[in-house]
């Protein structure tokens, strides 16, 4: 059956659970198909463990889903701006324009996108303690959002691989980033009663590396803003003849919550009614936005703390988390990786070649070496937060420490091209891709991730990476014409994953759809952590079920698993193997 999708026949689905298959748009799945590996060779993945959540999202313009087009209708047709618009004076002006039709098209900005002078809002790269950002919602109207900082986190590690322009043998250059990120929320939000407070919903993620990321909702529009990036600037004057200097202005995309939206945004809280609340949906009852399990401060190293930290009667060396499993690695990656936790899953998120690339404006040296790249972390950090909050909700740890025994995102790692072009080409088709890509010649057939993103984690230890993972789930771009299909390629999903009987080649492994809005399909960036929640469910043994939680739609009730499915997902958190003891592939036969 499908993720986003109401089920509507309760004794055929019954029936599909007896048999052990499922429907994907209609089409039973077959048992098994062959999958090309990137590096190793051909893998037989264990599709009969596959779960398949597809067609993708609520039909369009549906009371349950969003428009087609998330263009605001007021938008629509408007010609291009001639100057900046300025709205109050001094220091409190705001300095803003929609972006022109050449600006869109050049930068790859969707249609609603506002651009904002906001120097300020940099702050937060600094870990200021408030920051403010503007959101026009119409050449003359705008919403300010103020974002008070909740906390700052720095132990988390990210990979990044960036394939040289103009390099004869697509040489890579790779290293470790570990910026301090600092967590933000809009002034006022109660996790208590988490609603719009003064008609703004908002939560950002920033970064020492200079990138930031904000989402949220305004006046019951949804909007997303990002940064930092090589914008393609068209010179424009503003009023007094002082136009922003390109460097500062931040794009800012707004976007239509449909018909139902007025009643969808005044009622984000409890039985969530719109895919557009999903993003905030985490932030729920008991897990307060100020006081994430998540963030600081992280307790001691639980592998030499000579505690029983997990309640199985062993401690550190003595417990199979701790100790080295020879089964895991090769001969290019010997070893164990290190680890810290003695309970509990650790997961990262990894980006394929064309999402890296549209979320990372590469900037390089006189000399050829890469500057920086723009807000690939924030984005993967918003999502790998929320996915993390999102199912420790559902299992409330008591007696334990706040970091204990919980689904930790503890890494990300990203390959960033040249170009779109030379992604989508190397994606489609392997055409001159990089060394140790591992998702060339992947398209859009889901089958074709599960056993690569190891491979991705495989190369990411290689150069760098030092956490030991358990689940590992690649993010899929399809912007507007690539759609991730499930089954071979019949139906559509905004993700899948194999569970946790699957063979050890692609154990633990997913793939989302970060974003994807045409035709009669739907997989939005805010949804995004509810369907990243879902698969992980799935990789540990979760199947689909009655009550509202990330495990059916995109509506739930806070935490609220049933006894059976939280009792699995409980044993599944505290057992070694479920569903692997390393980030290492499995070479044991």
């Amino acid at each position: 059956m499908s993720y986003g999708v109401r089920e509507k026949n309760k004794t055929e689905r019954q029936e599909m659970g007896r048999r052990g298959w499922r429907l994907a748009g209609g089409v039973a799945l077959a048992a098994a198909m062959l999958m090309p590996g990137a590096a190793f060779g051909f893998q037989l993945m264990d599709t009969a463990f596959a779960r398949y959540d597809g067609p993708a999202g609520a039909p369009c313009d549906s009371k349950e889903g969003l428009p087609c087009d998330r263009t605001p209708k007021h938008l629509i047709g408007a010609v291009d701006p001639i100057e900046w618009k300025v709205i109050g004076r001094g220091e409190k002006a705001t300095v803003y324009r929609r972006a022109t039709q050449e600006e869109m098209r050049k930068n790859r900005w969707k249609p609603g996108t506002f651009l904002v002078a906001a120097p300020g809002l940099y702050d937060g790269t600094r870990g200021a303690r408030q920051v403010k950002l503007v959101v026009p919602l119409a050449d003359d109207r705008v919403r300010e959002v103020s974002f008070e900082l909740a906390a700052t986190v720095k132990d988390l590690e990210f990979i990044e691989r960036i394939v040289l322009p103009n390099s004869p043998n697509r040489e890579v250059q790779s290293k470790t980033l570990k910026p301090t990120l600092f967590e933000y929320m809009n002034s006022g939000h109660d996790p208590r009663r988490p609603r719009p407070v003064k008609g703004a919903w908002a939560t950002m993620v920033a970064g020492t590396d200079g990138g930031f990321f904000a989402t949220g909702l305004a006046d019951g529009f949804e909007f997303e803003a990002g940064g930092p990036g090589g914008w393609s600037v068209e010179e424009m004057p503003a009023p007094g003849g002082v136009a922003p200097n390109p460097k500062q202005v931040v794009p800012v995309r707004v976007m239509d919550l449909g018909t139902f939206g007025t009643s969808q945004y005044n009622n984000c809280n409890g039985n969530f009614a719109s895919p557009a609340c999903n993003w905030f949906c985490t932030e729920m009852v008991g897990v307060p936005c100020t006081n994430n399990p998540h963030l600081d401060p992280p307790p001691a190293k639980h592998c030499v703390d000579n505690l029983d930290n997990d309640g199985d009667v062993t401690k550190d060396a003595g417990d199979m988390e701790c100790k080295p499993q020879p089964a895991y690695g090769d001969d290019l990656h010997p070893g164990f990786p290190v680890r810290d936790w003695e309970s509990g899953k650790s997961f990262a998120l990894f980006g394929e070649g064309r999402y890296c690339t549209n979320y990372a404006t590469a900037e390089y040296n006189p000399d050829g070496t890469v500057k920086g790249s723009g807000n690939w972390i924030h984005r993967l950090t918003a999502m790998g937060w929320k996915t993390e909050s999102l199912m420790n909700a559902s299992l409330p740890w008591t007696g334990l420490t706040g970091r204990e025994k919980q689904m930790r995102y503890r890494a990300g790692g990203c390959w960033v091209f040249p170009s779109m072009a030379e992604a989508a080409a190397c994606n489609a088709s392997g055409t001159d891709c990089p060394n140790g890509y591992p998702y060339n010649d992947s398209g859009a057939n889901s089958a074709n991730y599960y056993g690569r993103v190891w491979d991705d984690v495989h190369h990411a230890m290689f150069v760098g990476l030092k956490d030991a993972l358990h689940y590992a789930q690649v993010v899929h771009y399809g912007g507007n014409d690539v759609l991730l299909s499930c089954s071979a390629g019949e139906a559509v999903c905004c993700g899948a994953s194999l569970n946790l009987l699957a063979s050890n080649a692609g154990r633990g492994s997913s793939v989302v759809q970060y974003e994807y809005s045409a035709g009669a399909a739907q997989c939005n960036i805010a949804g995004a952590p509810v369907v990243s929640a879902h698969e992980f469910g799935h990789n540990s043994g979760l199947e689909h079920n009655d009550t509202q939680n990330y495990m059916h739609t995109p509506a739930f009730d806070s935490p609220a698993l049933p006894a059976a499915d939280k009792n699995l997902l409980l044993g599944c958190m505290s057992t070694w193997d479920c569903p692997r003891p390393s980030g290492f592939r499995w070479v044991a036969p």
